[in-house]
């Protein structure tokens, strides 16, 4: 079904530095949309965002719709978690009919129970998991097929690369005051403990295993396939290096601090930040912020570096052969100074100082920045301009960086794409460039809290719409919507060169 541009809309564009570049919009009516009062909570998208889902409420019942299409009518109960698949291939969603729960998926409804849990995906989007509670027994449901039965409370399922790496927790004694779980992987319980958190599976050097914190007797443990490290006032979740050969967490120790990797606790701190624990992208390098007293210091593969009375996690090169963070302090005369740290080089001082981030190529870095009366810079490889930090969006190439930003202006603004200004509106969204750096695409509203356009180039293309959408497509030739207009779904392409 073709909405009312099924023939094409053709524009022609002139883009600086380019030669005249004809853009064609076509609409694929999806289907209806409902009102946002109408939908019940919030509408999903697909990673990709190429599809969405809701739940409306209509004569005393809920109804799901996918891509527009109505999949199923239930109970009028609220809707447990609307997810999609880690491919964006499928959704599922829990829900009630008649009284019982059951898990959709993609609009085929699986068996029906008393409870059922918030489903999951398996890391390859091909398998489906959740827990369902019959006749007073907990089950574990995967693909609609019953794979584990328990007496006992079961909860905290996560399912790994496939069905088959499936772990869950299993709670005995719940409503007592001293309740035991124990964490089963692969159908192998592991030890008891008073308490314990939510499992992760993963590739830990070379094998596929289950990780876990556990609480015991006033401590804490990691337990690692089945087996419990030492026993800590605390730990933290763990973080695994993105090849999975090296692991590591947070561990307190009275006063102490420490981080342990692989097994082994490094040097002791007054505190650290298991948040802005971080591996390098190759796994060969491992950083972390720690506290001596008010003061941070970056330590980078157990050596100590930049301090502050701030100091940011490390962000590596996507080489990994470089790094960057920010450290800032607060001056006697109240005045704060922040600087951003490339390699071990201090760049300018600056009032306020954003997160550093590095070129596809890792030969470049840049940073926002505020400077006093609040003027504000974009840094590129230690050179400040200035620069608007809205809808800010930095590419390089070889010949150079693509810069686009939202300039304010009196009764609007403008997106400005690489020094040239595009049309006045109310409000823009941010510009995307294509893969070849060549085009720029966004969306602008023209009036304030009216309707929005595409705009490819600087030139808006297209009918408006009732809802901004970030685009779900971008290659060198063409750019894909979700869009609405007059509550209906569109998938909206457009087409240059």
């Amino acid at each position: 079904m073709r909405g009312p541009l099924a023939g094409g809309l053709t524009a022609l564009i002139l883009w600086p530095g380019l030669s005249a570049t004809e853009v064609t919009v076509t609409e694929e009516a999806l289907g209806p949309a409902p009102a946002k009062a109408d939908r019940i909570g919030r509408q999903a998208y697909s990673p990709d965002r190429r599809h969405t889902s809701w739940f409306i409420r209509r004569d005393g019942q809920v109804v799901h719709f996918i891509d527009a299409k109505e999949r199923g009518t239930y109970d009028d109960h609220l809707v447990r978690s609307l997810v999609f698949s880690p491919d964006g291939g499928h959704v599922a969603a829990a829900v009630s009919r008649d009284g019982q729960w059951l898990v959709t998926l993609d609009g085929e409804d699986g068996p029906e129970s008393d409870w059922v849990s918030k489903p999951i995906f398996s890391e390859d989007s091909a398998h489906v998991a959740y827990v369902a509670r019959r006749d007073a027994e907990h089950l574990v449901i995967v693909d609609s097929v019953e794979r584990a039965r328990s007496e006992h409370a079961i909860s905290r399922l996560v399912l790994g690369a496939d069905a088959s790496e499936l772990a869950y927790v299993v709670t005995r004694d719940s409503s007592s005051e001293f309740p035991s779980e124990t964490a089963v992987f692969r159908g192998e319980s592991g030890p008891e403990y008073g308490w314990i958190g939510d499992p992760q599976v993963t590739t830990y050097q070379g094998r596929t295993i289950a990780i876990y914190r556990a609480w015991a007797e006033e401590k804490w443990t990691l337990v690692v396939d089945g087996v419990p490290g030492p026993f800590y006032d605390y730990v933290s979740e763990p973080v695994l290096a993105p090849d999975g050969a090296h692991l590591a967490y947070v561990a307190q120790d009275g006063e102490a601090w420490h981080v342990v990797l692989d097994g082994r606790p490094g040097a002791a701190y007054d505190g650290i930040d298991a948040g802005r624990v971080r591996f390098s992208p190759d796994g060969n390098h491992l950083a972390y912020i720690a506290r001596t007293g008010e003061m941070e210091c970056l330590v980078m593969d157990g050596e100590e570096g930049e301090t502050g009375r701030w100091v940011s996690g490390a962000v590596f090169s996507p080489d990994s052969r470089r790094y960057a963070c920010t450290s800032s302090t607060r001056l006697p005369t109240g005045e704060r100074r922040a600087k951003a740290i490339v390699d071990g080089a201090e760049g300018p001082a600056f009032e306020r100082v954003g997160r550093p981030e590095f070129s596809e190529d890792s030969r470049h870095v840049y940073y926002t920045a505020e400077a006093e009366e609040d003027e504000e810079f974009l840094v590129i490889d230690d050179e400040p301009t200035l620069c608007p930090r809205d809808n800010l969006t930095v590419v390089f190439t070889p010949e150079g960086p693509h810069i686009a930003f939202w300039s304010r202006e009196e009764g609007g603004g403008r997106t400005v794409v690489d020094g040239e200004p595009g049309p006045k509106g109310a409000g823009a969204s941010k510009p995307h460039f294509t893969p070849n750096t060549r085009h720029a695409v966004y969306m602008i509203r023209p009036e304030a809290d009216g309707p929005w356009q595409i705009v490819i180039d600087h030139e808006p293309v297209g009918p408006l719409y009732d809802r901004l959408a970030w685009p779900s497509l971008v290659t060198n030739s063409q750019a894909e919507w979700l869009l609405v207009r007059d509550q209906v779904l569109y998938r909206v392409t457009a087409t240059f060169e």
